[in-house]
């Protein structure tokens, strides 16, 4: 059985391509030409340089002659290439025998009437769909992703199954009465890669060192709730520091919050980090802070756990027990309250012990080999 994992949101559909193979399956990997850099699996798995890229929103043209065959390229940027490339898409889908539709995958599945099955894989798309109650807003309001997001309904709505990876996101399946549809798999983390590593810490001389990768949206990562309990923080922990990433759409708004907390010398700014130098920045702090809004979490959180870091996010009690059974072993924490009063728990916890706990429940819960057993699954599901 030849199958075809349909584009490629912040690696995830990769991660189980490459998975996949590993265990003898037959996958391909198709991605857009030009697609922002976290999309590119050269920002995932190869030694390349971030600078390379440029604008990883509007990356320079990269070379990709070091991917492996089985990563197929498309250029759908522009109407023309749209009209052009769908009846080249609409070749390239009917080839394979089951594909995984990743984001906007669903979209061109509807439209090019492939006569391969599809599902749709949602990665937290349904947040901004237009027939759920919504509570985060699209990024970019334009009459394309208006457009983009209806056909993504009318997709959602036609298929037979719906693979879902984000907890939180059930609620808003079961008031768009999608409920019936869904199957819950989870990340693919690889624990060979995601492990801890010896480098030298961050700043030698620090008590403590938080790390927040996330980028910053006030709305959906809750930056701002992370910056004032971090203030609050340094008035008893004078040589700690946050370590953070300069991109997000309210990385503006957080320079100007961090101004007016006056703590501008305990913030460490990096630029994006792909994810080889993201595992060694992990192995030079002490723990790592997601986000503090939706519930539930991306791949940043497991990865971190692998490489025996301590977490702290907020994640939702009732939607993690329905997806995974057992609760992590992650700091949970939604208010500004919470979010100190765990900061200043690190100063008094065993982490390196809740560190090796975190790298246990992730290989339980996000083995690429359980993974794929599930994608295997499906398929006889909706075959049958």
């Amino acid at each position: 059985m030849k199958i075809l994992n349909a584009f490629n949101m912040v690696q995830d559909a990769y991660n189980v391509t490459k998975a996949m193979r590993n265990y003898g399956i037959d996958a391909h990997l198709l991605i857009k030409a030009n697609d922002v850099a976290f999309a590119n699996p050269l920002w995932e798995d190869f030694e390349i340089k971030e600078s390379q890229f440029g604008d990883p929103l509007k990356p320079k043209k990269i070379a990709v002659e070091s991917l492996p065959y089985w990563i197929k390229i498309i250029d759908i940027a522009g109407i023309h290439k749209k009209i052009f490339n769908i009846y080249k898409l609409k070749e390239m889908f009917d080839y394979y025998d089951f594909i995984f539709a990743h984001t906007p995958g669903p979209l061109y599945c509807l439209i090019t009437h492939t006569r391969t099955p599809w599902i749709p894989y949602d990665a937290g798309l349904i947040r901004y769909l237009p027939f759920v109650k919504n509570y985060l807003p699209v990024y970019r309001p334009s009459l394309n992703s208006k457009i983009f997001l209806k056909l993504s309904e009318v997709a959602y709505k036609k298929a037979k199954r719906i693979i879902y990876t984000n907890p939180d996101t059930w609620n808003l399946f079961q008031n768009a009465g999608l409920e019936d549809k869904l199957i819950f798999i989870p990340f693919s983390i690889d624990c060979e890669k995601y492990k801890p590593t010896k480098v030298h810490r961050l700043i030698p001389h620090a008590e403590l060192i938080f790390f927040m990768p996330s980028r910053h949206h006030w709305e959906e990562k809750g930056t701002d709730k992370v910056l004032r309990a971090f203030a609050r923080l340094l008035k008893s922990h004078q040589e700690t520091y946050l370590v953070m990433i300069s991109w997000g759409t309210h990385l503006k708004k957080s320079m100007d919050l961090i101004d007016q907390l006056g703590i501008t010398k305990n913030i460490v700014w990096l630029h994006p980090l792909n994810k080889l130098n993201l595992i060694k920045m992990f192995a030079s702090v002490d723990v790592v802070l997601d986000q503090f809004t939706l519930g539930s979490w991306g791949t940043l959180t497991p990865e971190a756990m692998a490489c025996m870091k301590p977490v702290i996010m907020y994640y939702n009690v009732n939607d993690i027990r329905r997806c995974f059974g057992d609760l992590p072993p992650i700091l949970n924490a939604f208010t500004e309250n919470e979010i100190f009063s765990r900061m200043e728990e690190c100063f008094k916890l065993d982490l390196h012990n809740l560190g090796r706990e975190s790298r246990k429940w992730v290989e339980k819960t996000h083995n690429p080999r359980l993974v794929v057993a599930r994608h295997l699954q499906v398929i006889k599901e909706v075959l049958s």
